[in-house]
């Protein structure tokens, strides 16, 4: 429960940072489709212990608590803010904030990658992003090819 509560806090805190640093804007180049957003990276501490790469964009002019939408990719975050000109546009322009994560043993993620993981119950990611009060409860996850497993 304790790492559920840190998990949380920070999560919260790179979110505040993110919206009311104007020197984090300033010194951090953002992908030209980003823009609209304000992104940061955070590691995000699975039950057990395994971090996975999170990048968040939330958006600069929406406030108070939005719906999120978690994303979780094989393939890397990297050129995740190129979605939001293509098939999330809709989504963007609605003001939802965006968590983009590399599944286990893939790019920036710890753990072992495994083909066809057996299912399991909620995530922990999708938990640890509801809990945080920067979000509203609505979150979606979406698939696209192995995205959202």
């Amino acid at each position: 429960m304790k790492s559920l509560v840190k998990s949380c806090l920070l999560l919260v805190f790179l979110l505040h940072l993110t919206q009311n640093s104007s020197a984090l804007r300033a010194s951090s180049p953002q992908e030209p489709e980003a823009e609209p957003f304000v992104a940061s990276k955070a590691m995000i501490p699975m039950r057990d212990g395994v971090k996975l790469h999170t990048r968040i964009f939330v958006p600069k002019q929406k406030t108070g608590p939005l719906p999120f939408i978690l994303v979780r990719t094989p393939y890397g975050t990297q050129n995740a803010a190129q979605n939001f000109a293509s098939y999330l546009k809709d989504l963007a322009d609605d003001g939802y904030i965006f968590v983009f994560q590399d599944i286990r043993g893939k790019f920036e993620s710890e753990g072992t990658f495994m083909m066809q993981r057996p299912a399991r119950r909620q995530g922990d990611s999708q938990k640890k992003t509801s809990m945080c009060t920067a979000v509203n409860s609505a979150s979606r996850r979406m698939a696209r090819s192995r995205s959202g497993v």
